[in-house]
């Protein structure tokens, strides 16, 4: 914002209500709110934000009395509300009362807006949000305030601070002023945890250490209610805003005896006396809102080139929503081939936006989208494409073939992903073998609730094909593989790039085919696009690919083109004998080290090579994960003798288990049994076990560990 910004801020004043419970940020340009304050007895959280026309809907939808809706809707047109205030010269606010749920009744609300600040390019509009002191409220209010009536009465809140602001800028001599907003990481689960007391006392401590800092730099300090401080200093006082930031941080160092609970302060400097206290604090707050949650930093000073990234990626958050509900976005299709063929067995659903002539890529918009959650938006937008495509296909007497859509780990948390298919298949009159899912590996690996394996459970019980999009380039073992029961797994392309230059990458690539051979998981090769790719991956028993070597993306149009002819399309899944699948590349597993490689270690989970002769059983190498498991370590030479002894099993029926597995070319096991840790704790342990060579009379065979649920 330029040096014209209005100071209407500065004469905004809390309008006299029984209780202010919540204080918006509200950006129209962008479509965005930030919670700028909430009352202790408000369920909001701080310093959240989104869409503001998407949360106006959904309050309207769930909270406000069915008679006053539409009153609610139409006041709360943002162009509108800016107009007016304009006009009016920000005098008085605009008003709304109107009656919202409260348990099982409803209370009377009351929102006063004004403009806080406008230039050419931007504004930023303040409601202020007001609830009757109803009995209920007051007892939850003075539980609240309990012991914090001192930091009231020493620290001014908020309309105050604007009045002591404009009579300090009087008095202030220096050219450089600060403003501070500062706050309490996880302030309330503080209050859960350690109680209301401590919390107050907490907040007492701050206030102290604020209001000493203050008068040290001649400044004001002010208390916003919960956990929410400002500070206006000179930075001449102090020798300068790093200096400043220094001492701040040596007195947040002083909250720091219970990690994870201390403050965090966001600075905004400025030289310019026009602009108003809450424009000024707003700014501090978008610092303090950067690092929030962050254990290693708690002071930040307001970056302008960071504060410019965030608002072009507000804007393009505010045009991807505006140009979905025009339609312009759509999906090309990517075709996936079995390399021995060249037929087209199926495709991907690749999202692109429509601007102009251009059809924008996904890795310039996406990464935005999946951080703001703005991604579910689009994936529903998606994944209802397909349903109508193939169900177009159908209509004109088409045969489709099956298309995968991107599910994101938000989704997971948006909605229940295997009902939402559900209702797409009804909806669309689908066979669920039309629409495949791909889903990230990375989503897998935070998927601590376990949702995300319930709903892929349900996919595939309705007969949904299921596909790990990344592999290879997260935490996922081959034995998560089996217990989340996906039927494909794409490689990431990042393994085929380094191809000339050969090394651990190639053997990976094999080891990992090779092992979903072996579980019965197909796999597909991403981002193919050479001959020589093509031929290292047949030799490895990879048969499908995808990728610029076949075909790129393409509009639907011309996939529908290209499926017509019946000669470019594979309708049934050839399954090809893999001949290399007993080998497992042992000689790189253990002449390269390769067992122990991260990426490799991070696919198998725990894994160990066992070397069986007519008289010995004998553990000859074994990754970290094993040792974390078993608590043996790599040299520890009689604690690897002594391994089978700490198992539940007699040693002549785990032989006898372990060559079980020579005959089974997709292993044997689960095998459960008892791990006796040295330090007499005990571990339940599933283990699946393969035969992967043989050599001198020796066989060796592969040990996949993990602790059962």
């Amino acid at each position: 914002m330029n040096t014209q910004m209005r100071k209407n801020a500065a004469q905004v004043t809390r309008p006299a209500s029984p209780t202010l419970i919540r204080i918006l940020a509200i950006y129209p340009e962008t479509d965005e709110y930030q919670t700028v304050y909430i009352h202790d007895t408000d369920h909001s959280i701080p310093g959240s934000g989104g869409c503001f026309s998407g949360k106006i809907r959904t309050v309207a939808d769930t909270q406000v009395h069915p008679a006053d809706r539409q009153k609610f809707l139409d006041f709360w047109k943002t162009e509108r509300i800016a107009g007016e205030l304009r006009e009016q010269g920000n005098q008085g606010g605009l008003v709304l009362t109107y009656r919202q749920k409260n348990g099982t009744g409803y209370e009377l609300v009351r929102e006063h807006v004004v403009l806080a600040a406008e230039d050419e390019q931007s504004t930023v509009i303040l409601s202020f949000t007001h609830v009757p002191e109803t009995g209920e409220r007051r007892l939850l209010r003075a539980g609240a305030d309990a012991g914090r009536k001192g930091i009231r009465s020493r620290l001014p809140d908020h309309p105050e601070m604007l009045k002591l602001y404009t009579a300090w800028l009087d008095q202030c001599c220096e050219r450089e002023i600060a403003v501070a907003a500062i706050d309490i990481n996880y302030f309330r689960l503080y209050n859960d945890v350690y109680g209301w007391k401590a919390g107050s006392r907490l907040l007492q401590h701050m206030s102290t250490a604020i209001g000493d800092f203050a008068e040290r730099t001649n400044g004001i300090a002010g208390y916003f209610g919960g956990d929410n401080f400002a500070l206006v200093f000179g930075t001449g006082s102090v020798g300068g805003v790093n200096t400043a930031r220094e001492k701040i941080e040596k007195d947040i160092d002083r909250f720091l005896d219970r990690k994870g609970f201390a403050p965090a302060c966001g600075i905004y400097v400025t030289t310019d006396r026009t602009r108003p206290f809450s424009e000024l604090y707003e700014r501090a707050l978008t610092a303090l809102t950067e690092i929030k949650g962050n254990y290693t930093e708690h002071t930040r000073i307001f970056d302008n080139r960071r504060y410019q990234v965030f608002r072009d990626r507000q804007i393009m958050l505010s045009n991807v929503l505006r140009d979905l509900n025009a339609g312009n976005f759509d999906f090309y299709l990517q075709p996936k081939v079995d390399m021995n063929s060249g037929r087209i067995s199926s495709a991907e659903a690749l999202v692109r936006w429509l601007r102009g002539d251009t059809a924008v890529t996904p890795q310039h918009f996406i990464g935005d989208l999946e951080q703001s959650g703005y991604i579910y938006v689009l994936d529903r937008y998606v994944w209802n494409g397909v349903c109508a495509y193939q169900k177009s296909l159908l209509e004109s007497g088409i045969r489709p073939l099956p298309v995968s859509v991107n599910v994101s780990r938000a989704d997971f948390y948006f909605t229940d992903v295997a009902r939402h298919f559900a209702e797409l298949m009804r909806r669309y009159e689908l066979d669920p073998y039309y629409i495949q899912i791909e889903i990230t590996e990375s989503a897998y690996a935070d998927d601590s609730g376990r949702s995300i394996q319930d709903n892929v459970d349900r996919l595939r019980s309705a007969g949904h094909m299921i596909l790990m999009d990344d592999f290879g380039v997260g935490y996922s073992s081959l034995m998560a593989l089996r217990d989340l029961r996906v039927d494909v797994i794409k490689i990431d392309r990042e393994f085929l790039q380094n191809l000339k230059s050969g090394g651990k990458d190639l053997s990976i690539i094999d080891s990992v085919i090779n092992m979903a051979h072996m579980m019965d998981i197909r796999v597909i090769a991403e981002g193919v696009e050479t001959k020589e790719q093509v031929d290292f991956l047949l030799s490895h028993g990879c048969n499908y690919a995808q990728g610029y070597y076949f075909y790129k993306a393409m509009p639907r149009g011309q996939f529908t083109e290209l499926i017509k002819n019946e000669e470019n399309v594979q309708r049934k899944i050839v399954s090809y004998a893999p001949s290399r699948i007993s080998r497992l590349n042992v000689r790189d597993l253990l002449n390269q080290g390769l067992l122990e490689d991260d990426v490799l270690g991070k696919m198998l989970g725990a894994a160990a090579v066992v070397e069986l002769s007519d008289d010995s059983m004998e553990l000859i190498q074994m990754n970290d994960e094993y040792c974390r498991l078993t608590g043996i370590r790599r040299d520890d030479t009689a604690g690897r003798k002594k391994l089978f002894d700490r198992m539940d099993l007699p040693k002549e029926k785990l032989r006898e288990e372990i060559m079980q597995a020579e005959e089974a070319s997709a292993g044997i096991g689960p095998l459960r049994h008892v791990f006796h840790l040295t330090d007499g704790r005990k571990v339940l342990t599933d283990t699946k076990i393969f035969r992967i060579s043989e050599y001198g009379g020796k066989k060796l065979f592969l040990l996949l560990t993990h602790e059962a649920a």
